[in-house]
């Protein structure tokens, strides 16, 4: 795949709230990850920014695919996270090592956006699982169908007529499973 991606307009309301948190997590998680370059930490800030294209890759397809790589990465970030706490705790010593509370802060607050990002992550992941399968294949168009030939995504939308404007107005599948 190559940026930049073509966006897929998200075919029910559900989907559109979570794309707008699924972006605020992006900028939030890119920022975090350029402080850790900052303060140093230069293999946990490549993390959070490959993990920032695998989410833009996820939200702008609607690819639940990326949803399940974005949540892995998330949860092994957290889980090394929780090592380190563990540690502290074991051995006795300051949950700020050293004395040095701006990089702990920042990693501590990056453990506590990994878990919200891990949620908001598998909502998305279901919503976007259900899109898909409403919707008859992938969203993106990147399988095989039985037949050999490649598969072609179906017309999300269906011109219900004219609005008052003058402009076409849009019928949306519902493919939330409430």
């Amino acid at each position: 795949m190559c940026l930049p991606f073509e966006p897929i307009p998200p075919p029910n309301e559900k989907c559109q709230k979570l794309v707008d948190i699924l972006k605020t997590l992006l900028w939030i998680q890119l920022v975090m990850g350029l402080l850790k370059f900052i303060i140093g930490d230069g293999s946990h800030a490549m993390t959070d920014l490959i993990c920032c294209l695998i989410l833009y890759q996820g939200y702008s397809q609607l690819n639940c695919c990326n949803m399940i790589i974005y949540i892995f990465f998330n949860f092994t970030n957290a889980t090394w996270l929780l090592n380190i706490i563990g540690r502290n705790i074991q051995n006795g010593s300051s949950f700020f090592p050293q004395a040095q509370y701006a990089p702990w802060l920042i990693e501590y607050a990056s453990f506590v956006f990994y878990i919200i990002a891990f949620y908001y992550g598998f909502e998305s992941y279901k919503e976007f699982k259900a899109c898909m399968i409403e919707l008859g294949g992938p969203m993106m168009g990147g399988g095989m169908v039985m037949g050999g030939s490649a598969y072609v995504p179906p017309n999300r939308y269906q011109t219900a007529g004219q609005s008052s404007s003058g402009k076409p107005t849009v019928k949306e599948y519902n493919c939330s499973r409430n």
